[in-house]
């Protein structure tokens, strides 16, 4: 259905097949606000540089976000499906592993596009569409500081 070519490991079907049949879900999104990884290598926690460049903005409101965001974001955070077909599977399923284990994900990054002006997600649609789907009302985020004020109001 999704991005995905490659087929999803044994473990990740199952979490396909539950979370492509049930209404009501156990879980809630855990982020890792303490120490967001924002560069690769995703293993190494903020530095000094990385705090002097972005924002962590602790609670930013879905249905505030959803009315400023581009219209592509829009199509798939609407859809009533985990699984889109614009959206890779296999993250899909490793973000709920996660989740379901208990372990925390980094919050999404969002900048600014001062041509359409609207909220871009930079980095983690599908931590967000996850978290849309499992009826988060608010969820943290990672802004750049040249982004951050005009974003901020929008809160």
């Amino acid at each position: 259905m999704g991005l995905s070519k490659t087929p999803l490991k044994p473990e990740f079907e199952k979490i396909k097949l539950r979370y492509s049949e049930k209404l009501s879900f156990d879980i809630s999104p855990i982020w890792d606000t303490p120490n967001p990884k924002i560069s690769a290598p995703y293993n190494v926690p903020w530095d000094l540089e990385d705090k002097l460049r972005n924002q962590l903005i602790d609670s930013f409101s879905i249905k505030k976000l959803l009315n400023h965001i581009d219209e592509p974001y829009f199509k798939i955070f609407s859809s009533p499906d985990f699984f889109h077909i614009n959206l890779d599977d296999h993250k899909v399923c490793e973000i709920l592993n996660r989740w379901e284990k208990g372990l925390p994900v980094d919050p999404p990054t969002l900048t600014w596009d001062s041509f359409s002006k609207k909220i871009i997600i930079e980095n983690g649609i599908h931590r967000l569409n996850t978290a849309i789907k499992l009826e988060a009302i608010s969820i943290p985020f990672i802004v750049p500081n040249e982004s951050y004020f005009e974003i901020f109001p929008l809160i």
